[in-house]
């Protein structure tokens, strides 16, 4: 995947464990859970992609009845692969239907019939098993009787019959002489366990005392044991390396590396298995907290083994913060399932020890990962038991947060506002009322979201204002700078963009200090160039946006980057760099899949743009609008879908009348003027002009005229000077359907004017092109042939800019049909 190692490095890095550092934990800082858990998926995707690309390639898992959640998840992510790459998934599993894997069977047989292939593994009939007998061990003189009891005792199980013969070398009951085997006389006698583990165990029982120590010792430690813990637990050292020696030999164990440190593994689970299960519970539990404390002392990053060492050796107090810490991680690596089953357990620990501290962390952790698993029952459950464990204990900082948080989960994952405001203002009261600034800032963030999805942006603004201000106090710059940013962009959202900039340069400033780079990027792609965008200054807009997006994509911070993507391709859009459009909004949709299933609205803003752009470039690239803009309106129409709606029902209103679906599109302007979103003010001039049109054509003069004398109004009293040309370009399509030709010529003129002022070449060549077509209804055929030329002209200078030959093509085929209309 060349250049582009430093964006997926950090994401591998942190599948693997790795401990990240500088400027590689920057890309991953400050993604969420779930967005880091997305880009993670969406990473291994690309590279396995990538891989297969070059040559045909097989991942092959094994054990994958053993496998945890998320690595199953990962795995099912992959599948879709087959279809389009030389790609083989190979998963070995036991058929057993309680196991996880059993859902992988599930899946192949469901969604990928007609390439998934299930190869059952049978037991060895009899001739094979002789065959292995045979292949395992070349002896001429093993009594049929002996053979016939290890093939009647192992039913077809190669792994038993390896064993026995095993046992019989270990035995001496078969001795080598020379190149071949021979059976001692008293293997007449040979008494065959029942059991695999029975075979295995008196294997075990035949080892000298060091070697079976070291083997019981080891079976404690792991499947796969360090030799350095395994050293450190050994109580003789000296010994160590001649039973390792002895273990290896009889094919119990296997080295596993040498470098950068020795390490081993058990041949087979069941051999762990079986010299764990040997142990006494009190030596064993010694064992695993002589292991926990050796691990503790050489790597202690590796929280989950400590904690599961110290859970077993029934040590809970030393096992709760390892369990806290490797909740933690897990939640953040987006393991949803482990960290929900290390959080529990923290909490059943720390409730048995009645051990009250650790609480509020394993609640809040607990809550937050079922937030992100879609399972807000069960999280308001687990804050609601927090608040029952703080009230109980009188501890106002944790009812409040519980309440906070009890709140966002009925707001923003349930959509129940009612519920969420009322534990809102509970918490609320407590907060002021103690003057607990520190949740009191957690409940205006909430307030403000609340606020938000209301469309009472103001009263989102007032509250992103207090939470400033509870920063300044707290003496927190990275609150203050949330609060800056926030506002910053609320006041953009309100069309306020005078005093957005002026609160956007404080955010800069108090960022820069906290070294807080996802706030510098927040207010970089959005607040920043909307202020330039409202001056007219289509350039500087353009650089400040790309820096942001430079600073959001170093740092992975995806909803930075997804909004600059739009912004710089709606630049681009503007000023007639199609391809250029197109590249940002792809840009858009790469950034903004992997929050598919959290927060998918955030796609309907790429989705809208390269549907637009297509639409721009030709009515021939149809069906690719409606691919585009299908996806987007099935968001838009979902739950919460409209968040971004003011720009999406834009996008797709004026694809939609280009398209020659007036009535649709009158539909999406006025959605997008009536539901409430974050754009829905800063699209306003747009979606004006564009009901004003499609009402025109519809015949509706009387709401046309009223929606083209808001739009003028609303342009010029807020500032959209970038939206003026457009307005005017609107003004005078809608006079000449009306047949004021003079209006609609003035019109005509302004847009010109102001778009070849700023830049934009599109609506130069329509002002053209309108022009043109009133000043043939007056008769007017010379001038009307100039504004012609003019249009060529600007259609051609469009055309040199493009990268792609067949949107070029396009592009030229369909302007060329338009001019030769009024040649």
């Amino acid at each position: 995947m060349p250049g582009q190692g430093e964006a997926m490095a950090p994401l591998v890095a942190t599948l693997l464990g790795i401990k990240l550092q500088g400027d590689t934990l920057e890309r991953v800082r400050y993604l969420e859970p779930p967005m880091l858990r997305g880009r993670i998926f969406h990473a291994v995707y690309a590279l396995v992609g990538a891989l297969a690309a070059r040559r045909p390639l097989v991942l092959a898992f094994e054990d994958v009845h053993w496998v945890d959640p998320t690595s199953l998840e990962l795995i099912e992510s992959l599948l879709p692969l087959t279809a389009s790459a030389p790609l083989m998934v190979l998963g070995i599993f036991r058929p057993n239907r309680q196991d996880p894997s059993w859902r992988l069977h599930e899946a192949g047989l469901r969604d990928y019939s007609d390439r998934y292939v299930t190869v059952m593994l049978q037991p060895l009939n009899e001739g094979e098993s002789r065959q292995l007998v045979g292949n395992l061990l070349e002896i001429e003189d093993l009594p049929e009787k002996v053979r016939a009891l290890i093939l009647r005792k192992a039913e077809g199980n190669p792994f038993f019959v390896e064993e026995v013969i095993r046992s019989l070398l270990d035995a001496k009951l078969v001795v080598r002489e020379g190149e071949h085997w021979r059976a001692v006389r008293e293997i007449e006698n040979i008494a065959v366990p029942d059991t695999l583990a029975g075979v295995i165990t008196a294997r075990l029982d035949r080892l000298d005392d060091v070697s079976k120590y070291v083997a019981q010792t080891a079976s404690v430690v792991g499947r796969e044991f360090g030799y350095d813990v395994l050293a450190e637990v050994h109580e003789t050292p000296g010994s160590l390396d001649g039973a390792l020696t002895d273990l290896q030999q009889r094919e119990l164990v296997r080295e596993k590396s040498r470098l950068p440190a020795r390490s081993y593994a058990f041949k087979h689970v069941l051999t762990q298995d079986t010299a764990y299960a040997s142990l006494l519970l009190s030596r064993r539990r010694e064992l695993h907290g002589r292991v926990a404390r050796a691990i503790e002392r050489a790597e202690p990053d590796r929280v989950n083994e400590i904690a599961r060492h110290y859970v077993e050796a029934k040590e809970d107090a030393l096992a709760l913060p390892y369990l806290l810490d490797a909740a933690d991680r897990a939640a953040r690596a987006g393991a949803r399932e482990e960290a929900i089953g290390y959080y529990r357990q923290a909490i059943e620990i720390a409730r048995t020890l009645e051990e009250y501290a650790p609480l509020r962390r394993a609640y809040e952790g607990l809550g937050k990962t079922l937030e992100f698993a879609m399972r807000p029952v069960e999280a308001i459950e687990a804050y609601n038991t927090m608040l029952a464990v703080a009230e109980e204990h009188d501890d106002l900082p944790m009812q409040i947060s519980a309440l906070n948080k009890i709140s966002y989960t009925y707001a923003f994952v349930m959509g129940q506002l009612p519920e969420a405001r009322e534990y809102l203002a509970r918490a609320e009261a407590l907060a002021r009322d103690n003057e607990e600034l520190g949740g009191l800032v957690e409940t205006v963030t909430v307030q403000c979201g609340i606020c938000s999805f209301i469309g009472d942006f103001e009263g989102a603004e007032k509250q992103l204002d207090e939470a400033a201000q509870l920063g300044r106090q707290l003496g927190e710059p990275d609150t203050t700078a949330y609060g800056l940013s926030h506002r910053s962009q609320m006041l953009a959202h309100l069309a306020r963009f005078d005093d957005a900039y002026e609160v956007a340069q404080e955010g800069l400033s108090v960022s820069d200090q906290a070294k807080n780079l996802e706030r510098r990027s927040e207010i970089m792609v959005y607040t920043v160039p909307l202020y330039h965008l409202h001056m007219g200054d289509l350039t500087e807009a353009y650089t400040t946006a790309e820096e942001g997006f430079s600073i959001a994509t170093r740092i992975g911070a995806l909803v930075p980057a997804i909004v600059s993507s739009y912004v710089l391709g709606t630049i681009k859009d503007m000023q007639g760099d199609y391809d250029g459009a197109l590249e940002w909004h792809r840009k858009g949709l790469e950034h903004a899949r992997p929050l598919d299933s959290f927060m998918p609205f955030f796609q309907v803003l790429p989705l809208g743009g390269l549907g637009a752009v297509c639409n721009e470039i030709s009515e021939m690239l149809r069906d690719e609008i409606a691919t585009y803009h299908s996806e987007a309106l099935k968001i838009l129409n979902a739950p919460m879908g409209t968040l971004v709606g003011g720009t999406g029902w834009a996008d797709l209103g004026f694809c939609a009348y280009a398209l020659g679906e007036v009535q649709t599109a009158y539909e999406y302007f006025k959605n997008g003027l009536t539901i409430p979103s974050t754009q829905m003010y800063v699209q306003r001039p747009r979606l004006l002009a564009g009901a004003a049109l499609a009402a025109q054509t519809l015949g509706l003069e009387d709401e046309a005229r009223s929606y083209m004398e808001e739009a003028r109004r609303y342009t010029e009293e807020r500032g959209f000077k970038h939206f003026e040309p457009l307005v005017h370009l609107v003004d005078g399509h809608v006079s000449a359907m009306e047949h004021e030709s003079e209006r609609a010529l003035e019109q005509y003129d302004r847009a010109e004017a102001l778009a070849e002022e700023m830049g934009m070449r599109p609506i130069v060549w329509q002002a053209r092109l309108g022009r043109a077509k009133v000043r043939l209804e007056r008769g007017e055929q010379s001038a009307a042939r100039a504004d012609v030329e003019g249009a060529k002209r600007t259609v051609d200078e469009i055309a040199s800019t493009f990268t792609s030959e067949e949107h070029r093509q396009a592009y030229q085929e369909s302007m060329t049909a338009k001019l030769a209309a009024l040649a």
